[in-house]
């Protein structure tokens, strides 16, 4: 049986994560030297860069694990989300491809009221260690009982 702290509304406030940010610079780091290293006039080479730095620049600032801008995630335990980012809020719905991990916790959201889908990744380092696990614990748990009703 679940405590009553893990049936409350969970709030997420994910901070900008350092293992995310690791992995991304790696992976842009990575894909600029296989540019560098192709063999092709160095003009073409060093122009083939200029998408890959404007894609970057592009994901820091819209990602908020990246950049660290204020967020709130509110799951009121009934299925309802709401998203909370620079004083608007918007409900959302969690789309059913939505991944979870001990490591990464990938939540997908789907349309609602005109809301455009956003997703979220978080790591363990980006929520309190048990806001991580209360939020592990109640996917598995929404999950298990989709399941349950659609074979039904």
């Amino acid at each position: 049986m679940l405590s009553n702290a893990y049936a409350a509304p969970l709030r997420l406030e994910p901070v900008a994560s350092p293992l995310l940010r690791l992995f991304v610079i790696m992976a842009y780091l990575l894909a600029a030297a296989s540019t560098l290293l192709i063999t092709a006039e160095p003009f073409l080479r060093l122009s083939m860069l200029l998408p890959l730095t404007v894609s970057l620049f592009w994901l820091w600032r819209s990602r908020q694990e990246l950049n660290g801008r204020p967020l709130s995630l509110v799951w009121d335990g009934k299925g309802q989300w709401t998203w909370q980012q620079g004083g608007e809020s918007a409900p959302l719905v969690l789309r059913g491809d939505s991944y979870l991990s001990e490591a990464v916790v990938i939540l997908n959201f789907g349309q609602s009221a005109g809301v455009l889908p956003r997703s979220l990744v978080l790591l363990p380092d980006s929520l309190p260690q048990e806001v991580h696990r209360r939020l592990r614990v109640r996917l598995r748990l929404e999950r298990k009982a989709l399941n349950v009703k659609g074979e039904a």
